[in-house]
Protein backbone atom coordinates (compact mmCIF):
# COMPACT_ATOMS: atom_id res chain seq x y z
CA UNK A 1 0.00 0.00 0.00
CA UNK A 2 2.80 2.38 0.90
CA UNK A 3 4.41 1.74 -2.48
CA UNK A 4 1.17 2.65 -4.24
CA UNK A 5 0.92 5.85 -2.19
CA UNK A 6 4.46 6.79 -3.13
CA UNK A 7 3.71 6.55 -6.84
CA UNK A 8 1.65 9.77 -7.07
CA UNK A 9 4.43 11.64 -5.30
CA UNK A 10 6.99 10.42 -7.80
CA UNK A 11 4.68 11.37 -10.63
CA UNK A 12 4.08 14.79 -9.11
CA UNK A 13 7.79 15.44 -9.14
CA UNK A 14 8.80 13.76 -12.39
CA UNK A 15 5.80 14.19 -14.67
CA UNK A 16 4.19 17.43 -13.62
CA UNK A 17 7.42 19.40 -13.84
CA UNK A 18 7.91 19.04 -17.61
CA UNK A 19 4.17 18.91 -18.28
CA UNK A 20 3.52 22.22 -16.59
CA UNK A 21 6.56 23.99 -18.04
CA UNK A 22 4.38 26.05 -20.33
CA UNK A 23 2.35 27.56 -17.47
CA UNK A 24 4.90 27.79 -14.68
CA UNK A 25 6.53 30.98 -15.91
CA UNK A 26 3.51 33.21 -15.48
CA UNK A 27 2.82 31.92 -11.95
CA UNK A 28 6.46 32.13 -10.94
CA UNK A 29 6.90 35.61 -12.30
CA UNK A 30 3.72 36.73 -10.53
CA UNK A 31 4.92 35.30 -7.23
CA UNK A 32 8.37 36.84 -7.70
CA UNK A 33 6.86 40.23 -8.56
CA UNK A 34 4.57 40.12 -5.53
CA UNK A 35 7.48 39.41 -3.21
CA UNK A 36 9.54 42.17 -4.80
CA UNK A 37 6.67 44.62 -4.37
CA UNK A 38 6.22 43.67 -0.72
CA UNK A 39 9.93 44.09 -0.03
CA UNK A 40 9.90 47.47 -1.75
CA UNK A 41 6.91 48.65 0.28
CA UNK A 42 8.63 47.61 3.50
CA UNK A 43 11.61 49.71 2.46
CA UNK A 44 9.30 52.62 1.66
CA UNK A 45 7.84 52.43 5.18
CA UNK A 46 11.34 52.92 6.55
CA UNK A 47 11.82 55.80 4.12
CA UNK A 48 8.60 57.54 5.14
CA UNK A 49 9.56 57.14 8.80
CA UNK A 50 12.92 58.79 7.99
CA UNK A 51 14.84 55.76 9.27
CA UNK A 52 17.65 56.35 6.82
CA UNK A 53 20.11 53.53 7.68
CA UNK A 54 17.29 50.99 7.80
CA UNK A 55 15.77 52.32 4.57
CA UNK A 56 19.15 52.16 2.83
CA UNK A 57 19.66 48.54 3.80
CA UNK A 58 16.09 47.64 2.83
CA UNK A 59 16.38 49.19 -0.63
CA UNK A 60 19.74 47.49 -1.17
CA UNK A 61 18.14 44.20 -0.22
CA UNK A 62 15.49 44.75 -2.91
CA UNK A 63 18.29 45.33 -5.42
CA UNK A 64 20.15 42.20 -4.38
CA UNK A 65 17.23 39.82 -4.06
CA UNK A 66 14.96 41.02 -6.88
CA UNK A 67 17.38 42.44 -9.42
CA UNK A 68 15.23 41.16 -12.30
CA UNK A 69 12.15 43.12 -11.18
CA UNK A 70 11.14 46.73 -11.79
CA UNK A 71 11.33 47.28 -8.05
CA UNK A 72 15.10 46.94 -8.15
CA UNK A 73 15.17 49.92 -10.51
CA UNK A 74 12.88 51.88 -8.20
CA UNK A 75 15.02 50.92 -5.21
CA UNK A 76 18.09 52.39 -6.94
CA UNK A 77 16.26 55.69 -7.34
CA UNK A 78 15.01 55.67 -3.77
CA UNK A 79 18.59 55.18 -2.56
CA UNK A 80 19.43 58.45 -4.27
CA UNK A 81 16.44 60.02 -2.50
CA UNK A 82 17.81 58.77 0.82
CA UNK A 83 21.16 60.42 0.07
CA UNK A 84 19.37 63.67 -0.72
CA UNK A 85 17.33 63.57 2.48
CA UNK A 86 20.53 62.92 4.43
CA UNK A 87 21.98 66.08 2.82
CA UNK A 88 24.79 64.20 1.05
CA UNK A 89 24.05 66.12 -2.11
CA UNK A 90 27.23 65.27 -4.01
CA UNK A 91 26.57 61.55 -3.67
CA UNK A 92 22.87 62.01 -4.44
CA UNK A 93 23.66 63.97 -7.59
CA UNK A 94 25.97 61.24 -8.86
CA UNK A 95 23.37 58.58 -8.05
CA UNK A 96 20.55 60.40 -9.87
CA UNK A 97 22.67 60.98 -12.95
CA UNK A 98 23.86 57.38 -13.03
CA UNK A 99 20.27 56.16 -12.66
CA UNK A 100 19.10 58.34 -15.55
CA UNK A 101 21.86 57.07 -17.81
CA UNK A 102 20.45 53.55 -17.58
CA UNK A 103 16.75 54.39 -17.23
CA UNK A 104 16.15 57.49 -19.40
CA UNK A 105 12.64 56.44 -20.45
CA UNK A 106 11.30 55.47 -17.04
CA UNK A 107 8.20 57.18 -15.70
CA UNK A 108 10.34 58.17 -12.74
CA UNK A 109 12.83 60.05 -14.94
CA UNK A 110 10.90 63.31 -14.36
CA UNK A 111 11.53 62.96 -10.64
CA UNK A 112 15.22 62.21 -11.22
CA UNK A 113 15.68 65.27 -13.46
CA UNK A 114 14.02 67.51 -10.89
CA UNK A 115 16.11 66.10 -8.05
CA UNK A 116 19.33 66.69 -10.02
CA UNK A 117 18.38 70.35 -10.24
CA UNK A 118 17.45 70.36 -6.56
CA UNK A 119 20.85 68.89 -5.65
CA UNK A 120 22.56 71.77 -7.44
CA UNK A 121 20.36 74.24 -5.56
CA UNK A 122 21.28 72.65 -2.24
CA UNK A 123 24.97 72.88 -3.12
CA UNK A 124 24.78 76.62 -3.79
CA UNK A 125 27.05 78.69 -1.55
CA UNK A 126 25.56 81.11 0.93
CA UNK A 127 25.32 84.74 -0.12
CA UNK A 128 28.12 85.80 2.18
CA UNK A 129 30.51 83.59 0.24
CA UNK A 130 29.76 85.30 -3.06
CA UNK A 131 32.64 87.73 -2.95
CA UNK A 132 36.02 87.79 -4.67
CA UNK A 133 38.37 86.10 -4.99
CA UNK A 134 36.42 82.83 -4.82
CA UNK A 135 33.45 83.75 -7.02
CA UNK A 136 34.46 81.73 -10.08
CA UNK A 137 35.08 78.57 -8.07
CA UNK A 138 31.99 78.81 -5.87
CA UNK A 139 29.32 79.52 -8.51
CA UNK A 140 29.59 76.36 -10.62
CA UNK A 141 26.71 74.68 -8.79
CA UNK A 142 24.57 77.82 -9.14
CA UNK A 143 25.05 77.90 -12.91
CA UNK A 144 24.33 74.18 -13.01
CA UNK A 145 21.17 74.70 -10.96
CA UNK A 146 19.94 77.44 -13.28
CA UNK A 147 20.53 75.30 -16.37
CA UNK A 148 18.96 72.19 -14.87
CA UNK A 149 15.88 74.05 -13.62
CA UNK A 150 15.41 75.91 -16.90
CA UNK A 151 15.61 72.63 -18.83
CA UNK A 152 13.18 70.97 -16.46
CA UNK A 153 10.61 73.76 -16.86
CA UNK A 154 11.04 73.65 -20.63
CA UNK A 155 10.92 69.87 -21.01
CA UNK A 156 8.23 68.99 -18.44
CA UNK A 157 5.54 71.70 -18.53
CA UNK A 158 2.97 69.30 -17.04
CA UNK A 159 5.14 68.04 -14.18
CA UNK A 160 3.77 68.17 -10.66
CA UNK A 161 7.06 69.75 -9.57
CA UNK A 162 6.68 72.68 -12.01
CA UNK A 163 5.64 75.31 -9.44
CA UNK A 164 8.49 74.32 -7.13
CA UNK A 165 10.95 74.37 -10.04
CA UNK A 166 9.88 77.92 -10.95
CA UNK A 167 10.24 79.05 -7.35
CA UNK A 168 13.72 77.55 -7.11
CA UNK A 169 14.72 79.08 -10.43
CA UNK A 170 13.73 82.51 -9.12
CA UNK A 171 15.93 81.98 -6.06
CA UNK A 172 18.83 80.79 -8.19
CA UNK A 173 18.64 83.74 -10.56
CA UNK A 174 18.53 86.14 -7.63
CA UNK A 175 21.76 84.62 -6.33
CA UNK A 176 23.34 84.93 -9.77
CA UNK A 177 22.19 88.53 -10.14
CA UNK A 178 23.65 89.47 -6.76
CA UNK A 179 26.83 87.70 -7.64
CA UNK A 180 27.16 89.56 -10.94
CA UNK A 181 26.59 92.83 -9.14
CA UNK A 182 29.27 92.03 -6.58
CA UNK A 183 31.66 91.16 -9.37
CA UNK A 184 30.88 94.43 -11.10
CA UNK A 185 31.72 96.32 -7.91
CA UNK A 186 34.91 94.32 -7.63
CA UNK A 187 35.95 95.47 -11.10
CA UNK A 188 34.99 99.07 -10.31
CA UNK A 189 37.32 99.15 -7.30
CA UNK A 190 40.14 98.06 -9.62
CA UNK A 191 39.11 100.55 -12.31
CA UNK A 192 38.38 97.79 -14.81
CA UNK A 193 35.39 99.65 -16.14
CA UNK A 194 34.68 97.71 -19.36
CA UNK A 195 34.50 94.46 -17.37
CA UNK A 196 32.24 96.10 -14.79
CA UNK A 197 29.95 97.48 -17.51
CA UNK A 198 29.67 94.02 -19.05
CA UNK A 199 28.61 92.51 -15.72
CA UNK A 200 26.05 95.22 -15.02
CA UNK A 201 24.51 94.71 -18.45
CA UNK A 202 24.25 91.04 -17.56
CA UNK A 203 22.42 91.83 -14.31
CA UNK A 204 19.88 93.97 -16.14
CA UNK A 205 19.38 91.75 -19.16
CA UNK A 206 19.60 88.24 -17.74
CA UNK A 207 18.02 88.42 -14.28
CA UNK A 208 14.76 90.30 -14.59
CA UNK A 209 12.90 90.55 -11.30
CA UNK A 210 16.00 90.37 -9.13
CA UNK A 211 15.35 93.82 -7.61
CA UNK A 212 18.83 94.96 -8.59
CA UNK A 213 17.95 96.44 -11.97
CA UNK A 214 17.61 100.07 -10.82
CA UNK A 215 20.88 99.97 -8.87
CA UNK A 216 22.62 98.39 -11.84
CA UNK A 217 21.28 101.01 -14.27
CA UNK A 218 22.42 103.85 -12.02
CA UNK A 219 25.92 102.44 -11.64
CA UNK A 220 26.03 101.64 -15.35
CA UNK A 221 25.31 105.29 -16.18
CA UNK A 222 28.05 106.42 -13.78
CA UNK A 223 30.58 104.11 -15.44
CA UNK A 224 29.64 105.38 -18.88
CA UNK A 225 30.32 108.91 -17.62
CA UNK A 226 33.73 107.86 -16.28
CA UNK A 227 34.64 106.41 -19.66
CA UNK A 228 33.40 109.49 -21.59
CA UNK A 229 30.41 107.73 -23.15
CA UNK A 230 27.76 110.38 -22.59
CA UNK A 231 25.11 109.01 -24.99
CA UNK A 232 25.19 105.61 -23.27
CA UNK A 233 25.07 107.32 -19.86
CA UNK A 234 21.96 109.29 -20.82
CA UNK A 235 20.36 106.07 -22.10
CA UNK A 236 21.03 104.26 -18.82
CA UNK A 237 19.64 107.07 -16.64
CA UNK A 238 16.57 107.51 -18.83
CA UNK A 239 15.91 103.74 -18.81
CA UNK A 240 15.99 103.83 -15.01
CA UNK A 241 13.50 106.71 -14.83
CA UNK A 242 11.11 105.04 -17.28
CA UNK A 243 11.25 101.46 -16.01
CA UNK A 244 11.65 102.06 -12.25
CA UNK A 245 10.05 105.42 -11.45
CA UNK A 246 9.48 104.53 -7.79
CA UNK A 247 12.95 103.20 -7.02
CA UNK A 248 15.26 104.97 -4.52
CA UNK A 249 17.75 105.57 -7.35
CA UNK A 250 15.44 107.94 -9.28
CA UNK A 251 16.67 111.18 -7.69
CA UNK A 252 20.31 110.31 -8.30
CA UNK A 253 19.54 109.48 -11.93
CA UNK A 254 17.89 112.88 -12.41
CA UNK A 255 20.91 114.66 -10.94
CA UNK A 256 23.26 112.78 -13.27
CA UNK A 257 21.08 113.64 -16.27
CA UNK A 258 21.18 117.31 -15.32
CA UNK A 259 24.97 117.14 -15.02
CA UNK A 260 25.50 115.44 -18.37
CA UNK A 261 23.16 117.86 -20.12
CA UNK A 262 20.95 117.38 -23.17
CA UNK A 263 22.03 115.36 -26.16
CA UNK A 264 21.69 112.01 -27.89
CA UNK A 265 20.84 108.97 -25.78
CA UNK A 266 21.81 105.36 -26.51
CA UNK A 267 19.80 102.68 -24.70
CA UNK A 268 21.82 100.03 -22.86
CA UNK A 269 22.81 97.22 -25.22
CA UNK A 270 21.76 94.33 -23.02
CA UNK A 271 22.43 91.77 -25.75
CA UNK A 272 26.12 92.64 -25.74
CA UNK A 273 26.70 91.33 -22.23
CA UNK A 274 28.98 88.32 -22.14
CA UNK A 275 29.12 86.59 -18.77
CA UNK A 276 31.81 83.89 -18.53
CA UNK A 277 30.19 80.57 -17.73
CA UNK A 278 31.72 78.71 -14.86
CA UNK A 279 32.80 75.23 -15.83
CA UNK A 280 30.52 72.82 -13.98
CA UNK A 281 32.17 70.96 -11.18
CA UNK A 282 32.67 67.27 -11.81
CA UNK A 283 31.21 66.13 -8.52
CA UNK A 284 31.33 62.36 -8.35
CA UNK A 285 31.26 59.84 -5.57
CA UNK A 286 34.36 58.01 -4.58
CA UNK A 287 35.59 55.60 -7.18
CA UNK A 288 33.65 57.10 -10.07
CA UNK A 289 35.54 57.72 -13.33
CA UNK A 290 36.86 61.23 -13.16
CA UNK A 291 36.98 63.73 -15.97
CA UNK A 292 40.48 64.53 -17.12
CA UNK A 293 40.41 68.29 -17.11
CA UNK A 294 43.73 69.40 -18.62
CA UNK A 295 46.28 71.18 -16.51
CA UNK A 296 48.63 73.86 -17.86
CA UNK A 297 50.96 71.08 -18.91
CA UNK A 298 50.22 67.40 -19.19
CA UNK A 299 52.85 64.90 -20.08
CA UNK A 300 54.70 67.43 -22.18
CA UNK A 301 51.55 68.50 -24.05
CA UNK A 302 50.99 72.25 -23.65
CA UNK A 303 47.43 73.33 -22.94
CA UNK A 304 46.79 76.51 -24.88
CA UNK A 305 44.25 79.17 -24.00
CA UNK A 306 42.28 78.12 -27.06
CA UNK A 307 42.14 74.51 -25.85
CA UNK A 308 41.02 75.52 -22.36
CA UNK A 309 38.34 77.79 -23.77
CA UNK A 310 36.98 75.19 -26.18
CA UNK A 311 37.00 72.47 -23.51
CA UNK A 312 35.28 74.66 -20.91
CA UNK A 313 32.52 75.72 -23.28
CA UNK A 314 32.10 72.24 -24.73
CA UNK A 315 31.87 70.62 -21.31
CA UNK A 316 29.41 73.27 -20.11
CA UNK A 317 27.08 72.63 -23.05
CA UNK A 318 27.46 68.86 -22.71
CA UNK A 319 26.55 68.91 -19.03
CA UNK A 320 23.45 70.90 -19.93
CA UNK A 321 22.63 68.18 -22.50
CA UNK A 322 22.95 70.67 -25.37
CA UNK A 323 24.69 68.09 -27.52
CA UNK A 324 24.26 70.02 -30.77
CA UNK A 325 26.01 73.01 -29.26
CA UNK A 326 28.69 70.99 -27.46
CA UNK A 327 29.86 68.84 -30.38
CA UNK A 328 31.77 71.46 -32.43
CA UNK A 329 33.68 72.64 -29.37
CA UNK A 330 34.60 69.09 -28.35
CA UNK A 331 35.70 68.26 -31.89
CA UNK A 332 37.90 71.35 -31.88
CA UNK A 333 39.50 70.06 -28.67
CA UNK A 334 40.21 66.73 -30.38
CA UNK A 335 41.96 68.49 -33.26
CA UNK A 336 44.21 70.24 -30.73
CA UNK A 337 44.79 67.20 -28.50
CA UNK A 338 43.62 63.69 -29.16
CA UNK A 339 44.63 62.12 -25.84
CA UNK A 340 41.76 63.25 -23.59
CA UNK A 341 39.63 60.21 -22.75
CA UNK A 342 36.86 62.31 -21.25
CA UNK A 343 36.33 64.22 -24.50
CA UNK A 344 36.13 61.02 -26.57
CA UNK A 345 33.60 59.65 -24.10
CA UNK A 346 31.43 62.77 -24.36
CA UNK A 347 31.49 62.54 -28.15
CA UNK A 348 30.48 58.88 -27.86
CA UNK A 349 27.46 59.82 -25.76
CA UNK A 350 26.50 62.47 -28.32
CA UNK A 351 26.70 59.96 -31.20
CA UNK A 352 24.70 57.41 -29.22
CA UNK A 353 22.02 60.01 -28.48
CA UNK A 354 21.62 60.52 -32.24
CA UNK A 355 21.47 56.79 -32.89
CA UNK A 356 24.90 56.76 -34.56
CA UNK A 357 25.97 53.57 -32.85
CA UNK A 358 29.02 52.73 -34.97
CA UNK A 359 30.50 56.19 -34.38
CA UNK A 360 29.66 55.99 -30.68
CA UNK A 361 31.46 52.66 -30.43
CA UNK A 362 34.64 54.12 -31.94
CA UNK A 363 34.60 57.00 -29.47
CA UNK A 364 34.08 54.76 -26.43
CA UNK A 365 36.85 52.43 -27.64
CA UNK A 366 39.22 55.38 -28.00
CA UNK A 367 38.34 56.58 -24.48
CA UNK A 368 39.11 53.12 -23.07
CA UNK A 369 42.36 52.92 -24.99
CA UNK A 370 43.45 56.16 -23.34
CA UNK A 371 42.11 55.24 -19.89
CA UNK A 372 41.49 51.50 -19.33
CA UNK A 373 39.97 52.28 -15.89
CA UNK A 374 37.20 54.44 -17.40
CA UNK A 375 34.31 52.29 -16.14
CA UNK A 376 31.55 54.54 -17.48
CA UNK A 377 33.01 54.37 -20.99
CA UNK A 378 33.30 50.58 -20.72
CA UNK A 379 29.68 50.19 -19.65
CA UNK A 380 28.50 52.45 -22.46
CA UNK A 381 30.61 50.51 -24.93
CA UNK A 382 29.07 47.21 -23.82
CA UNK A 383 25.57 48.66 -24.24
CA UNK A 384 26.34 49.96 -27.72
CA UNK A 385 27.87 46.62 -28.75
CA UNK A 386 24.72 44.85 -27.60
CA UNK A 387 22.57 47.25 -29.62
CA UNK A 388 24.77 46.61 -32.66
CA UNK A 389 24.36 42.85 -32.21
CA UNK A 390 28.05 42.42 -31.36
CA UNK A 391 27.28 40.23 -28.37
CA UNK A 392 30.71 38.60 -28.20
CA UNK A 393 32.40 42.00 -28.10
CA UNK A 394 29.97 43.18 -25.42
CA UNK A 395 30.78 40.13 -23.34
CA UNK A 396 34.52 40.76 -23.71
CA UNK A 397 34.12 44.35 -22.55
CA UNK A 398 32.16 43.28 -19.48
CA UNK A 399 34.68 40.54 -18.84
CA UNK A 400 37.52 43.04 -18.99
CA UNK A 401 35.86 45.24 -16.39
CA UNK A 402 35.38 42.24 -14.14
CA UNK A 403 38.98 41.12 -14.58
CA UNK A 404 40.33 44.56 -13.72
CA UNK A 405 38.15 44.58 -10.62
CA UNK A 406 39.57 41.21 -9.58
CA UNK A 407 43.08 42.60 -10.05
CA UNK A 408 42.38 45.40 -7.61
CA UNK A 409 41.28 48.24 -9.85
CA UNK A 410 38.59 50.36 -8.20
CA UNK A 411 35.05 50.29 -9.59
CA UNK A 412 32.34 52.31 -7.90
CA UNK A 413 29.54 50.23 -6.32
CA UNK A 414 26.87 51.33 -8.78
CA UNK A 415 28.97 50.38 -11.81
CA UNK A 416 30.03 47.16 -10.09
CA UNK A 417 26.38 46.16 -9.63
CA UNK A 418 25.58 47.03 -13.23
CA UNK A 419 28.42 44.87 -14.53
CA UNK A 420 27.37 41.99 -12.27
CA UNK A 421 23.82 42.15 -13.62
CA UNK A 422 25.13 42.31 -17.19
CA UNK A 423 26.93 39.03 -16.51
CA UNK A 424 23.62 37.70 -15.18
CA UNK A 425 21.79 38.71 -18.37
CA UNK A 426 24.37 36.96 -20.52
CA UNK A 427 24.10 33.89 -18.29
CA UNK A 428 20.31 33.81 -18.71
CA UNK A 429 20.77 33.82 -22.47
CA UNK A 430 23.07 30.80 -22.18
CA UNK A 431 20.52 29.11 -19.89
CA UNK A 432 17.82 29.43 -22.51
CA UNK A 433 20.12 27.64 -24.95
CA UNK A 434 20.95 24.90 -22.44
CA UNK A 435 24.62 25.95 -22.44
CA UNK A 436 25.19 25.27 -18.75
CA UNK A 437 29.01 25.63 -18.50
CA UNK A 438 28.88 29.01 -20.22
CA UNK A 439 26.02 30.17 -17.99
CA UNK A 440 27.89 28.98 -14.90
CA UNK A 441 30.97 30.92 -15.97
CA UNK A 442 28.98 34.14 -16.43
CA UNK A 443 27.25 33.82 -13.06
CA UNK A 444 30.61 33.26 -11.38
CA UNK A 445 31.97 36.40 -13.06
CA UNK A 446 29.04 38.41 -11.77
CA UNK A 447 29.41 37.03 -8.27
CA UNK A 448 33.12 37.84 -8.26
CA UNK A 449 32.03 41.49 -8.46
CA UNK A 450 29.00 41.30 -6.16
CA UNK A 451 29.24 38.18 -4.00
CA UNK A 452 26.21 39.24 -1.93
CA UNK A 453 23.77 39.07 -4.87
CA UNK A 454 21.71 36.13 -3.63
CA UNK A 455 19.53 35.89 -6.72
CA UNK A 456 22.58 35.44 -8.97
CA UNK A 457 23.98 32.79 -6.64
CA UNK A 458 20.65 30.93 -6.59
CA UNK A 459 20.52 30.88 -10.37
CA UNK A 460 24.12 29.70 -10.45
CA UNK A 461 23.09 26.77 -8.25
CA UNK A 462 20.27 25.85 -10.62
CA UNK A 463 22.69 25.82 -13.55
CA UNK A 464 25.10 23.65 -11.58
CA UNK A 465 22.24 21.24 -10.83
CA UNK A 466 21.33 21.11 -14.51
CA UNK A 467 24.98 20.40 -15.28
CA UNK A 468 24.87 17.45 -12.81
CA UNK A 469 27.01 19.19 -10.20
CA UNK A 470 24.50 18.75 -7.41
CA UNK A 471 26.89 19.02 -4.49
CA UNK A 472 28.43 22.21 -5.88
CA UNK A 473 24.92 23.58 -6.28
CA UNK A 474 24.19 22.74 -2.66
CA UNK A 475 27.32 24.62 -1.53
CA UNK A 476 26.34 27.73 -3.48
CA UNK A 477 22.86 27.72 -1.99
CA UNK A 478 24.23 27.34 1.52
CA UNK A 479 26.43 30.37 0.85
CA UNK A 480 23.41 32.31 -0.43
CA UNK A 481 21.45 31.49 2.71
CA UNK A 482 24.37 32.47 4.96
CA UNK A 483 24.81 35.79 3.14
CA UNK A 484 21.12 36.64 3.19
CA UNK A 485 19.14 34.47 5.60
CA UNK A 486 15.86 36.19 4.68
CA UNK A 487 16.08 35.33 0.96
CA UNK A 488 13.34 32.70 0.79
CA UNK A 489 13.98 31.48 -2.81
CA UNK A 490 17.48 30.33 -1.81
CA UNK A 491 16.13 28.38 1.19
CA UNK A 492 13.45 26.66 -0.88
CA UNK A 493 15.95 25.80 -3.60
CA UNK A 494 18.36 24.48 -0.97
CA UNK A 495 15.62 22.21 0.38
CA UNK A 496 15.01 20.68 -3.04
CA UNK A 497 18.76 20.26 -3.51
CA UNK A 498 18.94 18.40 -0.20
CA UNK A 499 16.10 16.20 -1.40
CA UNK A 500 17.99 15.48 -4.61
CA UNK A 501 20.96 14.41 -2.48
CA UNK A 502 18.77 12.16 -0.33
CA UNK A 503 18.95 14.46 2.71
CA UNK A 504 15.20 14.67 3.19
CA UNK A 505 15.29 15.75 6.85
CA UNK A 506 17.53 18.68 5.92
CA UNK A 507 15.14 19.48 3.07
CA UNK A 508 12.19 19.59 5.46
CA UNK A 509 14.12 21.85 7.83
CA UNK A 510 15.01 24.26 5.00
CA UNK A 511 11.37 24.52 3.89
CA UNK A 512 10.12 25.02 7.45
CA UNK A 513 12.66 27.81 7.97
CA UNK A 514 11.45 29.38 4.73
CA UNK A 515 7.90 29.36 6.06
CA UNK A 516 9.01 31.01 9.29
CA UNK A 517 10.26 33.91 7.17
CA UNK A 518 7.30 33.89 4.79
CA UNK A 519 4.31 31.89 6.10
CA UNK A 520 2.45 32.45 2.81
CA UNK A 521 5.12 30.89 0.59
CA UNK A 522 3.07 28.29 -1.30
CA UNK A 523 5.89 26.24 -2.93
CA UNK A 524 7.45 25.50 0.47
CA UNK A 525 4.04 24.42 1.77
CA UNK A 526 3.58 22.05 -1.17
CA UNK A 527 6.94 20.37 -0.64
CA UNK A 528 6.28 19.90 3.05
CA UNK A 529 2.86 18.46 2.31
CA UNK A 530 4.46 15.91 0.00
CA UNK A 531 7.01 14.99 2.65
CA UNK A 532 4.34 14.64 5.33
CA UNK A 533 2.25 12.12 3.40
CA UNK A 534 1.56 9.18 5.79
CA UNK A 535 3.32 5.88 5.21
CA UNK A 536 5.91 7.52 2.96
CA UNK A 537 9.50 7.31 4.17
CA UNK A 538 12.38 9.42 2.83
CA UNK A 539 13.86 6.34 1.15
CA UNK A 540 10.77 6.01 -1.02
CA UNK A 541 11.31 9.33 -2.74
CA UNK A 542 12.55 8.92 -6.31
CA UNK A 543 16.29 9.30 -6.80
CA UNK A 544 17.73 12.55 -8.18
CA UNK A 545 17.91 11.25 -11.75
CA UNK A 546 14.17 10.54 -11.63
CA UNK A 547 13.25 13.94 -10.27
CA UNK A 548 13.89 17.09 -12.26
CA UNK A 549 14.36 19.22 -9.17
CA UNK A 550 14.46 22.62 -10.83
CA UNK A 551 13.44 24.42 -7.68
CA UNK A 552 14.38 28.04 -7.77
CA UNK A 553 11.72 30.69 -7.32
CA UNK A 554 11.07 30.75 -11.04
CA UNK A 555 10.27 27.02 -11.53
CA UNK A 556 8.97 25.65 -8.28
CA UNK A 557 5.62 27.49 -8.37
CA UNK A 558 4.01 24.89 -10.65
CA UNK A 559 3.79 22.43 -7.77
CA UNK A 560 0.99 24.49 -6.24
CA UNK A 561 -1.38 22.77 -8.66
CA UNK A 562 -0.35 19.25 -7.64
CA UNK A 563 -2.57 19.04 -4.56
Amino acid sequence: MSGLRALPIALALSVLLPACAGTQSARANLHYSDEAHEAYERAMERFRDEEWPEATEAFRAVQREYSASRYATLAELRLADVMFRQETYTEALAAYRAWLRYHPSSDESVHAHFMIAHCYVKQMPDDWLLVPPSFERDLSSVHDAEGALARFIRDYPEATQLAEARRLLGEVRLVLARHEYYVAEFYVTRERYPAAINRLLGVIGNYEGSGLEARALLQLGELYLRTDRSPEARGAFQALLEAYPRSPQVEAARRFLARVGPGAAVAPDLASAVIPAAAPARRQHAGAPRARTPEPTDGGHPVTDQLKQQLTIGRELYERQDYVGAEPYLREVITLRDDLADVHHMLGVIHNDRGELAEARLCFERALLLNPDYTEAALNLSIVCNELGAYTDAREVVGTISERARQGHRIDPYARGKVANLHGEVARAYEELGMWPEAIDEYRRGLALCPDYSDLRTRLAMCLRSDHEVDEARKELEIAVNINPSFVPARVALGVMYMALGRHDDAALAWREALVIDPTHRPAKVYLRLLDEPDVSPSQFPPPDAVEARSDEFTIELLTDSK
